[in-house]
């Protein structure tokens, strides 16, 4: 989690994760945390700009990170700055985006499916 992020154990999330971020670890970091963990891990970031790919044809082979924006401002330009692939979820029908669980439980799935 970043810094200005929901609280990942308010009562809100608590309820709408049945309890599993208890059971997970969590950790809030910032821009100087992520640059060193770029060191080790990949960053994938969701996107809408021009250079990102359909999220199906990103590389998952290695360990990485996935940054995930909110619905209405996506990611701070200092994570896409610092990102390996910018990667997007292809959007069918009438709908215009997905909400931040469903965009990253669909990429998660993928990057295990590989």
């Amino acid at each position: 989690c970043t810094k200005g992020t929901v609280d990942a154990y308010s009562s809100k999330v608590n309820r709408s994760a049945m309890g599993s971020n208890l059971y997970m670890p969590l950790f809030y970091i910032d821009y100087r945390d992520l640059d060193l963990l770029s060191k080790k891990y990949k960053i994938l970031a969701t996107s809408l700009n021009e250079k990102s790919k359909a999220y199906g044809d990103a590389e998952y082979s290695q360990r990485c990170i996935l940054a995930l924006g909110n619905e209405a401002n996506g990611l701070d330009r200092g994570v896409l700055d610092l990102a390996d692939e910018c990667i997007h979820i292809p959007m069918f029908g009438r709908a215009e985006s997905l909400n931040v669980a469903i965009a990253g439980a669909l990429v998660m799935f993928k990057s295990i499916e590989k």
